[in-house]
């Protein structure tokens, strides 16, 4: 019987395994002096190429947004309108984690013992969550206002691009934040010892991760009228970041 380990990450992993027990009897031992004692000889080898699936039930540290979309009461003065510390201002969307729930997830774990009582051999894996997604999706013909706030370095202050305000300029903000999770590993094992029913191998090999966090943001506004003073704001892009980190690994599982 073989073990499989914790894997470093948060989560519950339910092994999917099937394993078959085949009992041999070592056969009767004939009791009168004309039947010599009969036993059959051991099962074959039940292989040595093993393949298993396991289902998936991990959370993932989200991904911390910072504030990226504010409304101000009506009334407000269009230079305090949106604008983070204002009286009034609040924040519509950002200024938290998104996308750390559960998910579910699929791995496949293929491996070959090099001799017949499994204490060497070699495996492999890859294993998916699926992906994450958040979204925010707000319009306005000018109220309620919407602004995408901004740190303005030049006058050294909290700023704000106005996106809808009553009689200046009617808009939409869209939003979507999406995370993945992915990763395989080639390990070479070697069982160590055992304690009972229970065996120790080193796991020595190479482990892929790849976790990507993508941000991006549209902002379509219309113009309602010229006023003097009103503020653009620069434009708003397309945020992506990505992580490869690959290490090589040696740990022991029970």
């Amino acid at each position: 019987m073989r073990f499989t380990s914790f894997r470093p990450f948060a989560g519950i992993t339910l092994n999917i395994v099937i394993i078959v027990l085949v009992t041999v009897g070592a056969g009767a031992l004939a009791v009168a002096a004309d039947l010599p004692a009969v036993t059959k000889a051991p099962p074959p080898d039940s292989g040595r190429l093993w393949v298993e699936f396991d289902y998936l039930a991990w959370t993932v540290k989200g991904d911390k947004l910072p504030p990226l979309v504010t409304t101000s009461p009506p009334g407000t003065p269009q230079v305090q309108a949106g604008v983070l510390g204002a009286p009034g201002a609040s924040v519509l969307f950002g200024d938290s984690t998104v996308n750390d729930e559960w998910r579910s997830g699929l791995r496949a774990r293929m491996g070959y013992w090099f001799d017949s009582r499994r204490r060497i051999g070699i495996e492999g894996s890859f294993f998916g969550l699926e992906q994450a997604s958040t979204e925010f999706n707000a319009g306005s013909a000018g109220t309620p206002i919407l602004a995408r706030p901004f740190f303005d370095a030049l006058a050294n202050q909290q700023a704000a691009a106005l996106s809808a305000f009553p009689g200046l300029v009617a808009g939409s903000v869209n939003i979507n934040e999406t995370s993945r999770f992915l990763g395989a590993d080639a390990l070479y094992r070697q069982q160590i010892g055992s304690w009972g029913s229970e065996h120790f191998s080193v796991l020595i090999g190479y482990r892929y991760l790849h976790s990507s966090d993508k941000l991006g943001s549209l902002r379509q506004q219309r113009s309602r009228s010229l006023v003097a003073g009103f503020q653009s704001g620069p434009p708003l892009a397309s945020v992506t970041r990505s992580t490869r980190p690959a290490t090589f690994t040696a740990s022991i599982s029970v």
